[in-house]
């Protein structure tokens, strides 16, 4: 698409594809859309966004959606040196 007032091309996509793309759910990018965090248009059911927008908000992100942190082994317990009484 080009923009008439800035003559500016936008490749737009729809989210089910910029999830494909990336790697993460659709859920999540439309949860961005929704809160914000994530640039897109709207056009009847359909929401657009840009590969530069999916690029921005996976920078952001706190974590990247999708990937599944690891898990540290829980620490051992300290061994008492002391005898247990009954």
């Amino acid at each position: 698409m080009v923009s008439a007032a800035t003559g500016d091309r936008h490749e737009y996509i729809g989210i089910t594809e910029a999830a494909r793309r990336c790697g993460v759910s659709r859920d999540t990018l439309a949860r961005a859309a929704r809160d914000g965090n994530l640039e897109t248009r709207r056009t009847g059911k359909l929401w657009l966004t840009t590969p530069a927008a999916i690029e921005a908000y996976l920078r952001g992100a706190r974590h990247r959606p999708g990937r599944t942190p690891q898990r540290r082994a829980p620490a051992a317990a300290p061994a008492s040196s002391s005898p247990v009484s009954s």
